[in-house]
């Protein structure tokens, strides 16, 4: 594979702070994140590790009539003897029009953790992010890597190189940007699954890339582009953030080829983990309409995780209104607006 070489940016002090008290960090609780949300309705509300048994970030956004919901997306780490001094800092961070704090993890599924916010205050709720992913174990050399494959994967790698699949890591250029939007917006009409608009995708690759925590690549053949990726990175874990392809020359299985040389490029910048992404869950893949997806990733590995599910702790009265209508104050926000809240 070939690619840009870049001098690798130190982390910020906020970064330093979350890599080294969030436990295998989500890429929602960087300095990156928050400078993609920044261009959104929702306002960047840190809590500091002097203040809290770990670092966490959160955002805030108003509803109308309600006040205003905190947000800590995907937070790692958090132990079950933590839970109820982490209450009481979330308590004394928020403002006076906070009505709940919707708290979402990226740690495995645990009920004792589970139980202990319930035991202090917190409630189930519905979540923004997914619960089901891929995530493969890079660890290793590259022979160990790449026989954790299942044995389709691993012939379908091996057919599009012989084939003469190449992918590249390329730099965050206006028209490399276009061509990827485009490959997204061919995989949405196809699949009919939701996507950002350019303009949001844009503002986060270029958050992420400028502080050398994501990467733009391409699969081609014989000159024709056929399949991108965007891929964030965060202390040892990628991402396979945004992705699309064409339908021309299916059989040369570029997606997988591209799929394979970004594991190869994330290993040499220290990468042990890899997340694939969003999954059904795997009790009823048949039943989806992400059965193709599900069978895709999980060529790559067996292991599928399930996150802890999201809580919420309320603050005020008019949190019950939220618990109860906010699925469908999302669905008309999306109907207007053709976006998503969150």
């Amino acid at each position: 594979m070939t690619s840009s070489e870049t001098t690798p940016a130190a982390p910020s002090a906020w970064d330093s702070a979350v890599l080294a008290g969030q436990p295998d960090p989500h890429f929602m609780q960087s300095d990156a994140w928050a400078d993609t949300k920044v261009h959104t309705p929702w306002k960047v509300s840190r809590l500091g590790a002097d203040a809290s048994p770990l670092p966490v970030q959160l955002f805030r956004r108003g509803v109308p009539a309600l006040g205003t919901l905190l947000h800590a997306p995907r937070v790692a780490g958090v132990k079950k003897d933590a839970v109820p001094a982490l209450t009481e800092a979330v308590r004394r961070h928020a403002s006076a029009k906070d009505f709940a704090v919707k708290l979402e993890f990226f740690q495995h599924d645990d009920d004792e953790v589970l139980a202990t916010f319930l035991e202090n205050g917190w409630m189930r709720t519905r979540a923004s992010q997914y619960r089901f992913a891929v995530a493969l174990d890079v660890s290793g050399t590259e022979e160990e890597a790449f026989a954790r494959f299942k044995k389709r994967a691993r012939y379908e790698v091996r057919s599009a190189e012989k084939a003469g699949v190449t992918v590249e890591r390329v730099p965050l250029t206006e028209e490399n940007i276009s061509t990827m939007v485009g490959l997204v917006n061919v995989t949405k009409d196809r699949s009919g699954a939701f996507f950002r608009d350019r303009n949001y995708l844009s503002t986060a690759w270029n958050a992420f890339a400028g502080h050398d925590q994501g990467a733009l690549y391409f699969a081609s053949h014989e000159g024709e582009i056929l399949a991108g990726a965007f891929v964030f990175t965060y202390g040892t874990t990628g991402w396979y953030k945004d992705g699309g392809s064409t339908r021309s020359k299916p059989k040369l299985m570029a997606p997988r080829y591209l799929q394979w040389e970004i594991i190869r490029d994330l290993r040499n910048r220290g990468v042990t983990r890899y997340e694939l992404g969003n999954i059904p869950a795997p009790d009823a893949v048949e039943s989806s309409s992400s059965a193709g997806l599900y069978r895709f990733k999980t060529a790559f590995s067996d292991s599928t995780v399930r996150y802890l599910p999201a809580v919420e702790l309320p603050l005020r009265g008019t949190q019950k209104l939220w618990h109860t209508q906010e699925h469908r104050y999302l669905g008309a926000y999306s109907r207007l607006r053709h976006d998503y809240w969150y």
